[in-house]
């Protein structure tokens, strides 16, 4: 028994484990500048690494709201997704990190007068693991994670992501 359970350890621990963390913005008047970074935190190189910003709900002015196709503000994921081509098919090794910006998805077709005013979003990480991407059985394989971030205003008015769960409104 003692010996099934160290084998299930040993297996779970080579599980892939992609990550998302958004960066401070550089510009701090414009959030949708804040540097994003994907990193491979396993050992399993991941293949096809692609990348998706979901909005649960993006103000992009005082009195215009964007909502996703999830009303309860984001706590089962989100389906109402943007994914620039230059966010999809990326090669992630061992302890690789790849990083974009945020305003590659959100800038597209934004009037930049108006004014950030919050925003409760998700980034989708899809990936197939190293081997099963070689076999060709990749349909079977392919994975998504995903994280959510909220914007937080400061004393300031200027806007700082910060990670959200899921199940957590």
């Amino acid at each position: 028994m003692l010996g099934a359970i160290g084998f299930v350890a040993a297996v779970l621990s080579f599980c892939p484990r992609p990550t998302v963390d958004i960066g401070e913005p550089i510009d701090a008047s414009d959030a949708y500048t804040a540097p994003i970074t994907i990193s491979n935190t396993n050992v399993i190189p991941l293949e096809r690494v692609s990348l998706a910003l979901g909005i649960c709900e993006l103000k992009i002015a005082p009195q215009i709201t964007i909502k996703g196709t999830n009303n309860e503000k984001c706590s089962r994921g989100n389906d109402a997704r943007i994914q620039p081509d230059t966010w999809k098919n990326h090669h992630l090794g061992i302890d690789d990190k790849w990083r974009v910006l945020m305003q590659d998805a959100a800038s597209n077709g934004r009037d930049t007068n108006m004014v950030f005013s919050g925003g409760d979003i998700t980034f989708v990480v899809s990936f197939t693991p190293w081997p099963w991407a070689w076999l060709n059985i990749e349909r079977i394989f392919r994975r998504e994670k995903e994280f959510r971030f909220k914007a937080v205003s400061d004393p300031d008015g200027k806007f700082r992501w910060f990670p959200k769960t899921i199940d957590n409104p």
